[in-house]
């Protein structure tokens, strides 16, 4: 299933557009193996499987700290490489029972795995509209504000397993469109310079 337009927290693999989009992932032996492996590591008490901000953060930091993630298994089908998973993150409060505890944010997490080619078609959605969101890096817009946390919720599921992207050619990445200009080309038109003979040297050098 692909994500809605209007949706600010949503990401998968069926989508064509910058902000939705998700590269699939590449898993290595049996399907049912991977497919134990998915509820083995995101059902993992501890939480490890499922941590953005480690993610984000390479490690350096945690969501485990001041959240606790509760995840249950919504559907499980091996004959078709089915996998959905719900993923709530609550406020750890050690003194309060899991009953008693404020869920933050619930994520849908749905994964279809094919059997003869070893990839992981994902999408994630959060069932809310996100409150926060995150500064981030980017090439083609320099700096910018993303509310999109469920893209921070797949990979650093795909992370914990351990799982590789697979490369997809698209319109929207500058590796693959020479007409998509990076944040300091744009900068440089602001100031006069004719970017488009970068794209020249581009052409020439492919």
């Amino acid at each position: 299933n692909s994500c809605p337009a209007e949706s600010e927290a949503c990401v998968s693999s069926q989508n064509d557009d910058e902000t939705h989009f998700a590269a699939p992932w590449a898993y290595s032996g049996a399907r049912a193996d991977a497919m134990r492996r998915v509820v083995e590591v995101v059902t993992d008490p501890s939480g490890r499987g499922v941590d953005p901000k480690a993610y984000r953060t390479n490690g350096k930091d945690s969501s485990r700290d001041k959240l606790r993630v509760n995840t249950s298994v919504a559907a499980y089908d091996e004959s078709s490489g089915y996998v959905y998973l719900q993923i709530a993150f609550a406020e750890r409060d050690d003194m309060v029972s899991a009953e008693g505890e404020k869920t933050t944010a619930t994520f849908d997490l749905e994964l279809l795995l094919w059997d003869d080619d070893e990839v992981v078609n994902v999408r994630c959605a959060a069932r809310d509209r996100p409150k926060t969101g995150v500064w981030s890096l980017s090439y083609v817009d320099g700096v910018r504000f993303s509310r999109n946390a469920a893209r921070d919720v797949a990979e650093s599921v795909r992370v914990a397993l351990g799982w590789e992207i697979l490369p997809v050619i698209s319109g929207f990445d500058p590796r693959f469109n020479n007409s998509k200009r990076l944040w300091f080309e744009k900068a440089l038109d602001f100031g006069g310079f004719d970017a488009s003979v970068m794209d020249e040297q581009r052409k020439k050098r492919g």
